[in-house]
């Protein structure tokens, strides 16, 4: 289960005792910059980094703000869900 720290801008996943994230942080004109996605390394290939990036999507959503995808996967993952563009900062 996704789990959400807002005092340290993060969702996070723990599994085998191992944490997967998602950073972000507001910006000066309050989007969301999703700056970094960690997983690691055998953890990877099992959907988890997007499954992060879902539920902050979600959040996104939820206070009405637009999305800096500063990170590569997070643009990535934009680029391939054009139905997603208009949360693009």
């Amino acid at each position: 289960m996704i789990e959400h720290d807002e005092s340290k801008k993060k969702f996070f996943l723990l599994k085998d005792n191992t944490e997967s994230h998602l950073l972000y942080r507001f910006t000066e004109n309050g989007s969301i910059d999703i700056y970094s996605t960690y997983v690691p390394e055998g953890h990877r290939g099992q959907g988890i980094a997007k499954k992060l990036v879902d539920v902050a999507v979600e959040y996104a959503k939820e206070k009405e703000v637009k999305v800096k995808p500063t990170c590569s996967y997070v643009k990535d993952y934009f680029d391939k869900q054009p139905q997603l563009k208009s949360l693009v900062l």
